[in-house]
């Protein structure tokens, strides 16, 4: 198991009023590089699994205004899990390593979790701000 964080740039997603309110928007996802997964291809893939979005808001924003950003965010709906290339995620890490960090070193994940488990102790981690980057 080798859990890695990663932001997935998806700003071009976002209606205008969140992009008019922001400059940067990512997807966050959890993901075990060790793992891999063939979607009817033969090209691997990935599981990723969502953990939150992530946000820069644009200077000046009243305090009000950010709070309803925030709460446009939060409740955006996303897929639980998507499916990207080994080679696309593989870029993403050399290209932009600044966007992805292994879970690892700064959060002890037990081994013997199933899969939902370990995903849950990561996305708890980051909503409590024990990671984050």
């Amino acid at each position: 198991m080798d859990l890695w964080l990663i932001k997935i740039d998806e700003r071009e997603h976002w209606c205008n009023a969140i992009k008019a309110q922001t400059t940067e928007n990512f997807g966050v996802y959890v993901f075990d590089r060790d793992e891999r997964t063939f979607c009817c291809e033969l090209t691997p893939s990935y599981c990723l699994a969502f953990v939150a979005n992530d946000y820069t808001e644009i200077d000046g924003l009243a305090e009000h205004a950010r709070n309803a950003l925030n709460e446009d965010v939060l409740d955006t709906d996303n897929e639980p899990v998507t499916y990207m290339h080994v080679r696309d995620i593989e870029w993403l890490l050399k290209e932009h390593p600044e966007r992805a960090q292994r879970v690892e070193p700064k959060l002890d994940v037990d081994a013997d979790l199933d899969w939902n488990a370990r995903i849950d102790a990561v996305s708890e981690a980051w909503s409590t701000g024990a990671l984050m980057f």
